[in-house]
């Protein structure tokens, strides 16, 4: 399902011309794309190889960097465009956030298990769900 920006969706001065919202999505639809090409299964979930502040691959939680941060993406391209592929993607992504058991964070939005708490708060938030997911 196409991406397709809302009325001053990126300007809600109405500055932004509609090339420049043409490209937004575009840009929109690439992500996905590339997200949903490169999910790797794991025994929980799915995750992703990111980059890190050393600018190496890895494969971590952080909302910043790392796999709770994609799913973020992930739920915002599902509310905008009802793609159900997105979702389960998320939900996988979320799964794997919580079995990970490597070296991170335990607090911290940006990095820590706190971050993707915040995901899986604001994936149910996506669903209409209205009790803390457990």
């Amino acid at each position: 399902m196409k991406s397709q920006p809302p009325p001053n969706a990126a300007d809600p001065g109405g500055a932004t011309s509609p090339a420049a919202l043409e490209q937004i999505a575009g840009a929109v639809e690439s992500i996905f794309a590339f997200i949903e090409r490169t999910a790797e299964p794991a025994d929980i979930g799915r995750s992703w190889t990111t980059i890190d502040y050393e600018n190496k691959p890895h494969r971590d939680i952080p909302i910043f960097n790392g796999v709770g941060g994609i799913s973020f993406f992930l739920v915002d391209y599902f509310r905008r465009t009802g793609a159900a592929q997105a979702l389960r993607l998320a939900d996988d992504a979320i799964d794997w956030c919580l079995a990970f058991q490597g070296t991170h964070h335990r607090r911290g939005i940006y990095v820590g298990k706190t971050g993707v708490a915040l995901a899986a708060l604001h994936k149910s938030t996506a669903r209409g769900e209205t009790t803390i997911p457990q």
